[in-house]
């Protein structure tokens, strides 16, 4: 029988009305994104004076760079040069103990031959379901544990989420098959060493997922460095939703020791 041949493929496509319409919103969606960055580079770019009498403006009636003088010039330059490293000490460190202490928990849960596996799976989803406060968290860091004004302060509470364990359980489970871990058992393999030779290798992919999660908690976190930190060697980048942090401390006083460590921070 004689081959047909092909000349043309159809394939499905929206209307051009559809289209332009759907190219519209995503393009609205773009912009969106895209504006914020761009005003708050414009506002960097406006004279304090300007600010004060015009207000804030997608384009500055009066450009300066003063702004940036102040950031890169003087004492503050060696201090944001501190905080960098200290953020990326801690981001960097806290990662990595996170994605150990994670996968080492998830992958014993995950075997079908340990016996308590359903009470440490239990134990960690109750610690993601209900959460201890926010007094028991400081009264075990500073009291039990002494770790007020330390850099583990900043590290340990991220340490281990519950999360991100119940994810790695669910992808060592199908990811690695049982039948390679007797084989490696027969072979004469210790626990430590079919974990660091055979499962680590197959659970690259979920060990970079839960390190992603890791590095963007430690980077974002300021609440920890707020509650735990009052000296001025360890300092850390704040984001932008401690400003509004800054004005509730500032207008209804809560803590005085935290209301003198922001302020001293943004002078």
């Amino acid at each position: 029988m004689k081959k047909k041949k092909v000349t043309s493929v159809n394939v499905r496509s929206f209307n051009p009305t559809a289209n332009l319409i759907f190219n519209i919103v995503i393009a609205i969606f773009a912009i969106s994104c895209v504006v914020p960055f761009f005003f708050v580079i414009m506002i960097s770019l406006t004279s304090e004076g300007s600010l004060a009498a015009n207000g804030y403006r997608f384009w500055p009636k009066e450009f300066s760079l003063e702004a940036y003088r102040y950031i890169f010039q003087g004492a503050m330059s060696q201090r944001i040069i501190h905080a960098l490293g200290v953020t990326v000490f801690i981001t960097v460190t806290g990662t990595i103990v996170n994605a150990t202490m994670t996968s080492l928990y998830a992958y014993v849960i995950s075997r079908s031959n340990f016996p308590f596996k359903k009470f440490f799976t239990l134990f960690a989803l109750i610690t993601m379901l209900f959460s201890p406060g926010m007094v028991a968290n400081y009264l075990v860091m500073t009291n039990l544990l002494q770790l007020k004004d330390t850099i583990w302060a900043l590290i340990l509470p991220l340490a281990l989420g519950p999360f991100n364990i119940l994810v790695m359980r669910t992808f060592f489970k199908k990811t690695v098959p049982d039948s390679i871990i007797e084989s490696a058992r027969i072979d004469g393999a210790s626990e430590m060493r079919i974990f660091v030779s055979i499962v680590l290798p197959l659970a690259v992919p979920g060990i970079a997922t839960i390190s992603l999660f890791a590095a963007l908690g430690y980077c974002h976190d300021w609440f920890n460095a707020l509650l735990y930190i009052q000296k001025d060697t360890i300092t850390v980048f704040i984001d932008e939703n401690s400003k509004q942090l800054r004005v509730l401390i500032k207008k209804y006083g809560y803590g005085c020791s935290s209301t003198r460590r922001v302020r001293r921070s943004t002078k």
